[in-house]
C-alpha cells in the first residue's frame, strides 16, 4: 500500500476533485468557489487554478513556489538534488520490482536522510505540528516528483484574482516574486515578516494573512 508520497500530481487531481465534490453540495453556490493554499499547497492551487474554470479566485499564504533551480539550495545544491533523485529512482524501482515501499523521516534534527533536516519547531512540537496522527515519514520516490516540480510557468495561465501574503523570511521568496510577475490576471501581494512556519499558526503572522484572504474573496466572490 503506497502511502505518504508527496507527489503534485496527485495532490493536483485530488483538488480538482474535491472542487467537484464541493461544488455539488447543497447550499454551495458553484459559481463561487475559491480555493487557498498554504506553503506547498499554494502551488499545487495554482496548477489546478490555471485549468479548472471552476476556480473563481485563489489566496496563496506563505507560498513555496520553486523550480528545479530555486529549489536546489534548499538541498544542498545541485549535488544534493541530484543525490535525492538518485534515491527516489531506487525506491521507485523496488516499488514497481516488489511493491515495497521505502520510507525516511519527514523530519529529525539528527538523520540527514530525513525530508525535512533541521529545527523545525512546528514539526517538532507536540502542542503545534506534531500531533499523534502523523506518522512523520515519507516515501523516499517522493523526491524525484517534489524536486522537479515547477508551478511558476502555471502563472500565465492564472486569470482570476490572485491574493499573496508572503515573508522575505519565508520559503522560496524569489520564487513567489516571479510567480507574480507572471500572473495574467487581477493580484495583489502583501509582504510581511517571519518565518515560513510562522505563517501556519503564530498569531503574528495569521492575523496578517486571515484578513488579506478574507477581504480578498469578499470582493472577488
Amino acid at each position: 500500500d503506497l502511502r505518504d508520497l508527496e507527489d503534485p500530481v496527485r495532490k493536483i487531481e485530488d483538488i480538482h476533485a474535491a472542487i467537484g465534490c464541493a461544488g455539488s453540495l447543497d447550499g454551495v453556490d458553484a459559481d463561487r468557489i475559491g480555493a487557498v493554499g498554504v506553503c506547498a499547497s499554494a502551488g499545487y492551487q495554482a496548477v489546478n487554478a490555471a485549468s479548472d474554470d471552476r476556480v473563481r479566485a485563489i489566496g496563496l499564504i506563505a507560498p513555496w513556489l520553486h523550480d528545479i533551480e530555486l529549489v536546489a539550495p534548499y538541498y544542498g545544491g545541485a549535488d544534493g538534488v541530484a543525490a535525492r533523485r538518485a534515491l527516489a529512482a531506487e525506491a521507485r524501482d523496488l516499488f514497481e520490482r516488489t511493491g515495497e515501499v521505502t520510507y525516511m523521516p519527514a523530519i529529525s534534527e539528527t538523520d540527514e536522510a530525513a525530508a525535512m533536516f533541521g529545527p523545525f519547531d512546528y514539526y517538532l512540537d507536540s502542542e503545534r505540528g506534531a500531533i499523534p496522527e502523523w506518522d512523520a515519514r515519507l516515501a523516499v520516490m517522493s523526491w524525484e516528483p517534489w524536486l522537479t516540480f515547477d508551478p511558476i510557468v502555471s502563472a500565465p495561465s492564472i486569470d482570476v484574482p490572485v491574493q499573496m501574503v508572503h515573508s522575505e523570511q519565508g520559503a522560496v521568496p524569489d520564487g513567489a516574486k516571479r510567480f507574480f510577475e507572471t500572473l495574467a490576471g487581477p493580484k495583489d501581494i502583501v509582504w510581511t515578516d517571519g518565518g515560513q512556519l510562522d505563517f501556519y499558526d503564530q498569531p503574528a503572522q495569521v492575523d496578517v494573512a486571515l484578513p488579506a484572504i478574507v477581504e480578498h474573496f469578499r470582493t472577488h466572490l
